[in-house]
């Protein structure tokens, strides 16, 4: 019998200057139950909702975006302890412009990398 992860998926869009956003973050899984010990990717597209360009430059560490803050919560709405690395890698920055109307190709990546994803369960990843 296989055991899986069931993931909940949740993009938010903040801004801290303004009460709207100038971009919309949407956040998928290419699967919605991963077998327990294998990794977890995640997708995250920003699109820019607004009428001027938007930065989206791209910050990979570890085969994950870190230009987003992750949360990552069990069941009981616990977070999620994150994975302690004792080498992380160098950094790769890929600059973006969004033009009003223009989506990323994607962004996100492997969240495993990042949380602890050992125990069998749901949980849900908010960006």
């Amino acid at each position: 019998m296989k055991t899986f992860l069931v993931l909940s998926l949740l993009g938010i869009a903040v801004n801290a200057y303004s009460q709207t956003a100038p971009f919309k973050l949407t956040l998928s899984a290419p699967k919605s139950q991963v077998q327990a010990g294998n990794p977890v990717n995640i997708t995250v597209v920003m699109t820019n909702t607004s009428d001027h360009d938007v930065d989206c430059t791209y910050d990979y560490s570890n085969a994950l975006d870190r230009n987003y803050d992750y949360d990552v919560t069990n069941e009981k709405g616990q977070r999620v302890k994150e994975i302690e690395k004792k080498y992380h890698g160098g950094s790769d920055i890929w600059p973006c412009i969004l033009r009003p109307g223009q989506s990323t190709p994607t962004g996100g990546g492997r969240i495993s990398v990042l949380y602890d994803f050992s125990q069998l369960g749901k949980y849900t990843i908010q960006v």
